[in-house]
């Protein structure tokens, strides 16, 4: 066996800041409720996104971001979330009182909650496939609907 080092995550902050991403209105509306934040949640008009920071019940700081972009070319879809990303960063930033971060870390917070958030849209959008009888389906990320879970071909 050849002397290779251990590779830790990559991750260099642990906190109490999570971010969210929605595609549907009735997603957002779960994780307002999930969260007791009361009030009213607006989802996102179509070709755009929205960032929205709560305060969970633990105190977390909570980032929900709703993109409405079914009808969206691959570049806009690219945009709308590299644009909400940079509101997420600045709620992060308000959230731990940091007034002058550099500019290489802030390029690089940006990049990684940007490919985070598109990993997670591509996940969420992408098209659901029929389930062979008796074939195991993994779980459903995050936010998607339950029912997609449980989904089996129809037979017949």
């Amino acid at each position: 066996m050849k002397p290779r080092a251990k590779w830790i995550d990559q991750t260099i902050l642990t906190s109490h800041v999570y971010i969210g991403l929605c595609v549907t209105q009735e997603q957002l509306e779960y994780e307002y409720k999930r969260l007791c934040c009361g009030g009213t949640c607006e989802f996102a008009k179509p070709g755009c996104g929205n960032a929205v920071e709560l305060i969970g019940k633990n105190g977390a700081n909570c980032n929900i971001v709703s993109v409405n972009l079914s009808e969206s070319s691959m570049t806009d879809i690219v945009g709308v979330i590299a644009h909400e990303a940079v509101h997420v960063y600045q709620n992060i930033m308000d959230y731990i009182g940091e007034k002058s971060p550099g500019a290489e870390i802030e390029a690089y917070i940006i990049e990684k909650i940007t490919r985070n958030l598109f990993d997670a849209y591509q996940e969420m959008t992408k098209p659901k496939q029929p389930v062979a009888c008796g074939e195991i389906r993994t779980p459903v990320p995050c936010g998607a609907s339950d029912d997609a879970a449980s989904y089996t071909a129809p037979t017949g």
